[in-house]
């Protein structure tokens, strides 16, 4: 059995981006025009975000066969940590609303509202919480500026929290591979600076489903520590 790995006792820095990976499951181991001055420099960034799973997911991936996934039953995902070099399956633990817990095994969560991540629990350098509210309609609607804010524990488990302003665009169009089915999306990005400055902190991108709208795969922000965690909903 597959676990995720809790990275433990990181140092604390939270402006700085980076990029996620590990979890686990019973069966697998692991713009707009007003240009800012980083601007191009992100944009070079986000170029190089591709709609292919990060190698550590694609391990995962490899038990999975197209008949498999389309015989599942319940809401079934595929999380990804590239820089921790870790990958795994999660399902439902709870839901309220359009609250939902996905948990391992091994005790793992990540928590997200509407698909947008806004807490994990078990990786050592954890998002605490996130007030992200206006980030989903934003990415449905393609375009905007929306506000963020982000909230870790230090190293003596002080609550520190950083806001961001962040402008949604559209990246292009590009097929999903979901295992047991291709998807054509629209990709979205969501480009975050820190409140106030022209510091980007970080790049997410969303994939939504030109067919039906839902977002199926994403590459979210976690910590500087954890990185990128990479989002991939086989089945709802």
């Amino acid at each position: 059995m597959g676990a995720f790995l809790a990275m433990i006792g990181y140092p604390f820095r939270p402006h700085m981006a980076v990029i996620f990976c590990g979890l686990s499951m019973a069966l697998f181991a692991c713009g707009n025009t007003d240009a800012r001055p980083l601007d191009q420099a992100v944009g070079a960034l986000v170029s190089l975000v591709k709609s292919e799973p990060p190698a550590d997911v694609n391990a995962v991936r490899s038990g999975l066969t197209p008949e498999m996934v389309a015989a599942l039953q319940e809401a079934y995902t595929l999380f990804g940590l590239p820089k921790l070099n870790a990958g795994a399956t999660m399902t439902v633990f709870s839901a309220t609303g359009n609250r939902v817990d996905w948990r391992g095994d091994d005790g793992v969560s990540i928590v997200m509202l509407n698909d947008i991540v806004i807490a994990t629990r078990g990786l050592g350098a954890d998002l605490f919480l996130a007030d992200a509210g206006g980030v989903r309609a934003a990415v449905a609607d393609k375009s905007g500026n929306v506000t963020r804010s982000h909230s870790w524990l230090d190293g003596e488990n002080r609550e520190v929290t950083v806001g961001y302003d962040c402008v949604i665009s559209v990246a292009g169009f590009e097929t999903v591979d979901l295992i047991s089915r291709n998807v054509e999306a629209e990709r979205i990005s969501e480009t975050c600076y820190v409140r106030g400055t022209d510091i980007v902190a970080f790049a997410n991108d969303y994939w939504i489903a030109v067919s039906d709208g839902q977002l199926w795969q994403s590459n979210q922000w976690i910590s500087d520590n954890i990185g990128y965690l990479f989002v991939q909903h086989l089945r709802r």
